[in-house]
């Protein structure tokens, strides 16, 4: 009996180890698929009611859905586009990272992300970012931004709701001006459309959005 129970706090260790593990990349790194595999899974995803079928479509690739939009997620810099645009109100100036995005500048989106325009008290994401330059401001060099047990990630999880908020900003009531959705608007009942795009792929619908049995 003592053999098992041995075992067994053994094992809730390990898996507990597992769970909690933090990689560090180079920002060089950030629109690298492989990178992102082998990096442990964000803590929030976004699978839609067409997820599934999509994934089924584009050889098992990740689709996380924004405002009737599929974003094709492969890598870090796929992830925080689509988290820049479903949680715009924990940024400052989304649009910002859009740019970066689209000009495929990974310095200037691991930087932005891993600075304080991200008004979280945690990520969603369990990365460590390694820049050359030590001068870059970088939130994410050390573990303290990164929530590593259960208490964490539900506060983590909440945030996206109730960003935390220095006393001397304002929460924006609307998106930023310059800050535009990628994809075909379609409100018309028509079938659904795909959009190729230059770093991921967006599908838009007017059905109604249900959670997808889809689990990462």
């Amino acid at each position: 009996m003592k053999k098992l129970l041995l075992l067994t706090s053994m094992l809730l260790v390990v898996l507990c180890a597992k769970s909690q593990t933090i990689t560090s990349i180079d920002f060089f790194k950030w629109s690298d698929p492989i990178t992102y595999e082998l990096s442990q899974e964000p803590y929030i995803s976004g699978y839609g009611y067409y997820s599934d079928s999509l994934s089924n479509v584009f050889e098992n690739k990740d689709f996380y859905e924004y405002n009737n939009e599929y974003y094709c997620i492969e890598s870090w810099a796929d992830y925080y586009y689509w988290y820049t645009k479903k949680y715009w109100h924990l940024f400052d100036n989304p649009a910002v990272y859009e740019y970066y995005y689209w000009t495929k500048n990974d310095l200037g989106m691991a930087s932005y992300i891993a600075s304080y325009r991200y008004r979280g008290e945690y990520y969603p994401s369990t990365i460590k970012l390694i820049f050359k330059d030590e001068t870059i401001p970088n939130r994410l060099s050390s573990n303290k931004f990164i929530a590593i047990n259960d208490r964490q990630i539900k506060r983590m999880k909440d945030q996206k709701q109730y960003p935390k908020i220095e006393t001397n900003q304002k929460m924006p009531n609307q998106r930023p001006v310059s800050y535009s959705d990628r994809g075909i608007n379609s409100n018309s009942g028509r079938r659904t459309s795909v959009q190729p795009a230059t770093r991921s792929t967006s599908v838009v619908t007017s059905k109604p959005q249900t959670q997808s049995n889809h689990s990462k």
